[in-house]
């Protein structure tokens, strides 16, 4: 099934998991919903408390493809968790996804695939908005250490918050940044792509460009004519023999053009310093 990509609702059913009986219906936003509800979860319905038994299908990325999540519950006598306040696997998102292009003519085997939870994760931020950062940053380390808990021995946490930055829309104004001279600054370029595509859209995203350097840099974002709005990272593992070119070049571009590199979700702010810049790529690489 094709996904219309300006309707991000999912109808949530609920059914009483011991008769089938359907016991409501409800809409809610996608972003809304957490990845997985294999992570023990109840909920508070109608003054009752309900433990979720099953969810088909138990993923995001299937129940956002059909658009239905039908959700098993049986009601328990334990304390709730509000659905509002349902388990996270991301601390933080973005408020607002890209348009979509009307047409889409770019063979698919051409283009980046970016799960949606990742849009502007890692992100290059314009000075300017330190304030705005902060801010933003401030209420991720708010959740991170009142809202969540480890989930195993690797680290993994859930979170029962999540935040949704809305402070900054366009992270690189005033100031634009040409594509000119992105290309300038990475110009060994292993793969360019024709942009890149959401995991459950059907169409390319409007005005979007990525590619990926010799060092391993995969760049992303969107550019209206030579102007990029939007910068974001991903696949941040550089190759160990072009390491130090790469992280001198990034060094430049954030100089240059008074920027920063923002890790969102591992509230971190990359500047110029270089020793910063490589002790958070040597942590990507481990």
């Amino acid at each position: 099934m094709k996904i219309n990509p300006f309707k991000q609702q999912v109808q949530v059913e609920f059914y009483d998991a011991d008769t089938n009986e359907l016991l409501g219906i409800i809409e809610k936003p996608a972003k809304e919903l957490p990845d997985t509800f294999e992570i023990e979860t109840t909920l508070h319905l109608n003054d009752s408390d309900w433990k979720v038994i099953s969810a088909n299908p138990p993923d995001k990325e299937s129940y956002i493809l059909q658009q239905v999540l039908q959700l098993y519950i049986r009601r328990q006598l334990v304390k709730a968790i509000n659905v509002e306040d349902i388990n996270y696997t991301v601390i933080t998102i973005n408020d607002a996804l890209p348009e979509a292009a009307v047409n889409n003519s770019v063979a698919n085997n051409n283009l980046l695939l970016l799960h949606e939870d990742d849009w502007r994760q890692i992100e290059f931020v314009h000075q300017s908005f330190r304030l705005a950062i902060d801010k933003e940053i401030e209420a991720i380390h708010n959740i991170y250490v009142h809202h969540s808990k480890l989930i195993n021995n690797n680290g993994l946490r859930a979170f029962n918050r999540l935040h949704i930055r809305k402070h900054i829309v366009y992270p690189l104004l005033p100031k634009a940044l040409s594509l000119m001279t992105l290309y300038q600054a990475f110009p060994l370029v292993h793969h360019h792509y024709e942009g890149f595509i959401f995991n459950t859209w059907a169409n390319i995203v409007s005005n979007s460009f990525a590619f990926e350097t010799e060092g391993g840099l995969t760049f992303y974002g969107i550019a209206k004519e030579d102007r990029v709005e939007v910068l974001g990272l991903t696949n941040n593992k550089l190759h160990e023999n072009t390491f130090d070119t790469e992280i001198g070049a990034l060094q430049q571009l954030l100089e240059k053009c008074e920027l920063y590199l923002v890790d969102w979700c591992k509230e971190t702010i990359l500047s110029g310093q270089i020793e910063h810049l490589q002790a958070w790529f040597k942590e990507q690489n481990d």
